[in-house]
């Protein structure tokens, strides 16, 4: 049986976002978020850098108009582990990018 390989993470986005494209010339990106979370046994804090990869052309041009250094999202996708440089670099395929931006002005039922 096929396993299920999906993660759903929230974080600020630590670095500035990098366009590009593949060698098949479709636009991409990727940026990296800062993850924090209680552990287990000591409720110390621990932060993970996870680096978020966007293939898709639509999440790209979501993430050239909304993401910036320091903006909270959520992001669900595909985990990746590899190895660059000797050291494990923990990496998501992008499936879906939700940036949670702060809403000026007033609420219709006010």
């Amino acid at each position: 049986m096929r396993g299920i390989n999906g993660v759903f993470l929230g974080g600020n986005v630590a670095t500035a976002v990098q366009f590009g494209t593949t060698t098949e010339g479709h636009p991409c990106c990727g940026f990296s978020i800062v993850v924090e979370r209680d552990r287990a046994e000591s409720r110390e804090p621990v932060t993970t850098v996870v680096r978020v990869n966007v293939f898709v052309a639509a999440l790209v041009q979501v993430c050239r108009q909304h993401v910036r250094k320091g903006v909270y999202v959520t992001v669900q996708g595909e985990l990746m582990n590899r190895v660059v440089d000797g050291t494990n670099l923990l990496e998501v395929r992008a499936r879906e990018v939700i940036v949670m931006t702060r809403f000026s002005g007033t609420s219709a039922d006010q």
